[in-house]
């Protein structure tokens, strides 16, 4: 998760300065589908995930490669709006994800 938090970041980023492109392909290495998660690769986690979790995950996959389409659109019509959009349509299953899942001490 700390590397999806670096990759919107640097989508962000790079969105700011009006280089799109870059932007679509920080989406696509660090949220888009076949993203490799930690060190173990993809499926490291999933094992240990229960399905809805696992769910929030595959669309938050989803919406960052409409994410990366939006970008790379935006490098010819300039529709910030749109980019935002497709930008919250990710961080928004972020949020209900980290809302739905929470870790709590076993005391």
């Amino acid at each position: 998760m700390r590397a999806h938090l670096r990759a919107i970041d640097a989508v962000i980023a790079a969105t700011a300065t009006g280089e799109f492109s870059d932007a679509a392909s920080a989406a696509e290495k660090g949220l888009g589908i076949g993203h490799q998660h930690g060190v173990d690769g993809l499926q490291s986690g999933h094992a240990f995930m229960p399905p809805e979790m696992l769910a929030y995950g595959s669309a938050m996959h989803m919406n960052a490669r409409q994410l990366a389409v939006t970008l790379r659109d935006a490098e010819v019509t300039g529709d910030i709006p749109a980019v935002l959009g497709a930008l919250q349509a990710v961080t928004q299953q972020c949020v209900a994800c980290h809302d739905a899942f929470k870790l709590t001490r076993g005391d």
